[in-house]
């Protein structure tokens, strides 16, 4: 893949059929645009739920064909001019009139069948505007909005509903959550008690992040009640108030340092976490290898990356990564030679062995 120099090259290597996962998305100069989501997925007999355990005395059950790379969900240069992929169902990839037919994706490769906020959020922002530049391309990634309109957000009716006034110790914590414009960036003042509520709900209810795709069912009140006062015992606990903006919460460990950081769940510029000491809340996964690529018809015009890995010390400026990281600001990447080793830290050879 990484050797090849057009489609037909990059959707050879892929037909190969051995990577066992991924969503792929592709781009070049030639404006070609694709996605696919890819794996090494067998042909079973639709006659067993493999979700369970699957009798091994019956030779129907076993598969020995698997889905090749044309059967696989995929969009190639759709009109609408994207292609978008959020760990969400690889139905709705692209706008609706290019997307790959859903009839024709079995259950088990559609294993996400849903939408989450990051997409939800994206294609809000995408179809506002014919075209962005660069800069506002960038911007889209780094979006901290909870949209209202998610199947999530939808599923919460019961919230929406209580009655402030029937729990006067947590009148105010309801009506800030109920009146929540879902902006969840660093100086917002109620994504904080939102964002530890319904991580009291899913731990109560035993949800997981598939909650952000199915929503979380019919919670009763009372489960909403005891999420709302036990969020607004901590941040009174730990920061005085219920209304604490996110940039006295979020933070993540770098060496055994925790250092102020950015992000929600479930938001394109996603992040999550658990507690830690202080009352500080600890990222433990969220935004991975991001990277943004300008085209020209030569290649790669513009290639900047932000790199958050948090416990391998790569070089003597990693702590300048990090103060890059905490605020989001990316690093310029070169692909000339020349220029990469005039500013190479360190040097090595794989097939020259240091000499002792």
């Amino acid at each position: 893949m990484n050797l090849a120099t057009n489609f037909d090259e990059f959707r050879k290597a892929l037909d190969m059929n051995s990577l066992n996962m991924f969503n792929i998305v592709y781009a070049d100069k030639k404006d070609n645009i694709f996605y696919i989501s890819n794996g090494r997925l067998p042909k079973r007999n639709p006659a067993y739920n493999y979700l369970d355990v699957v009798a091994g005395d019956k030779s129907d059950a076993i598969w020995t064909t698997y889905y090749t790379q044309n059967e696989l969900p995929q969009v190639k240069n759709p009109s609408c001019g994207y292609v978008v992929n959020t760990n969400h169902t690889p139905a709705l990839a692209t706008c609706a009139q290019a997307n790959f037919p859903a009839d024709r994706i079995d259950p088990y490769i559609n294993l996400r069948a849903g939408i989450n906020n990051r997409y939800t959020r994206f294609v809000e922002q995408l179809i506002k505007q014919e075209e962005f530049n660069f800069q506002e391309f960038k911007q889209l990634k780094f979006d901290l909005t909870i949209s209202r309109t998610t199947p999530f957000f939808k599923s919460l009716h019961v919230l929406f509903s209580i009655v402030p006034e029937q729990y006067p110790h947590i009148e105010e914590a309801i009506q800030l959550l109920q009146r929540w414009d879902g902006n969840a960036n660093a100086t917002n003042t109620t994504a904080a008690l939102f964002m530890l509520t319904m991580e009291n709900v899913f731990e109560m209810q035993g949800y997981g992040d598939e909650a952000f795709i199915k929503g979380v069912g019919e919670v009763p009140e009372s489960v909403y009640i005891t999420a709302i006062e036990r969020a607004s015992h901590f941040l009174i606990k730990y920061h005085g108030s219920i209304k604490t903006p996110m940039s006295k919460l979020l933070y993540h460990e770098r060496n055994g340092e925790l250092h102020p950081s950015t992000g929600y769940p479930d938001a394109l510029c996603p992040a999550y976490g658990k507690h830690a000491k202080d009352g500080k809340y600890k990222l433990i996964f969220g935004d991975t290898y991001i990277h943004f690529v300008k085209f020209n018809h030569q290649g790669a015009e513009t290639i900047e990356t932000l790199l958050p890995f948090e416990k391998t010390r790569t070089c003597e400026q990693y702590a300048d990564e990090l103060e890059m990281l905490n605020r989001r600001e990316l690093k310029k990447m070169s692909l000339d030679k020349a220029e990469i080793l005039k500013k190479s830290v360190k040097r090595y050879h794989p097939a020259k062995p240091t000499k002792k």
